[in-house]
């Protein structure tokens, strides 16, 4: 399997860009991040998909779910759920094209939602990667060739922060620059590390 090359120099990444079709390149979610001052613990990850509506809201992603639980443990119950509105935006949004003014004004609200939760719990997530080249059209980080790392967007995460990597890749990135992060797969670390550390950082 090919690691992902990364391209610093940004003329050199576009004229690679330049020949690839364009459902083959990525951009970050980055702009929609909740990262402040006062964010407490930020989840990074490789790169979001570009077919859904934000960070971690594929049907099968296990954060939102661990979120809900450290944040109920810790008595800050919420009217809906992050897994609920991570539910909810998967079905009106992932893998489709066709969206009307009314679906969009649905995504908008419910985005708007799980960010205001994150930020209340001083929760915050970031793509490591600010664009990437795929060699095909899937979410797996063995399918990214080529890409450009966030670098202005990692400066924001203070050594104040505790940061969980939820990939192996993202891990190796953020070493790179010389972040220190927790790895925690979803795929080989247990639920319940995932909700004692966030349980740790938030309380």
């Amino acid at each position: 399997m090919t690691k992902p090359i990364r391209i610093d120099n940004e003329t050199e990444y576009l004229q690679k860009a330049s020949n690839v079709p364009s459902d083959l390149l990525a951009n970050s979610f980055n702009k929609n991040s909740t990262i402040s001052k006062n964010t407490k613990l930020v989840i990074v990850g490789t790169l979001t998909p570009p077919d859904t509506a934000y960070f971690y809201c594929s049907f099968y992603n296990r954060i939102y779910g661990y979120i809900d639980e450290a944040i109920n443990n810790l008595g800050r119950n919420n009217a809906i759920t992050l897994k609920e509105l991570k539910i909810g935006l998967a079905k009106v949004h992932n893998k489709r094209t066709n969206i009307n003014l009314c679906e969009k004004n649905e995504i908008e609200k419910k985005v708007n939602l799980i960010k205001e939760i994150l930020s209340k719990n001083k929760i915050a997530f970031l793509d490591v990667m600010d664009k990437a080249i795929r060699r095909k059209k899937t979410p797996y980080d063995h399918d990214i060739e080529f890409y450009k790392l966030a670098k202005n967007d990692l400066r924001k995460i203070s050594p104040s922060m505790t940061t969980i990597a939820n990939s192996k890749l993202a891990k190796e990135c953020l070493d790179s620059i010389g972040i220190k992060s927790t790895l925690l797969s979803q795929r080989a670390d247990k639920k319940s590390k995932w909700i004692e550390m966030i349980e740790k950082t938030i309380k």
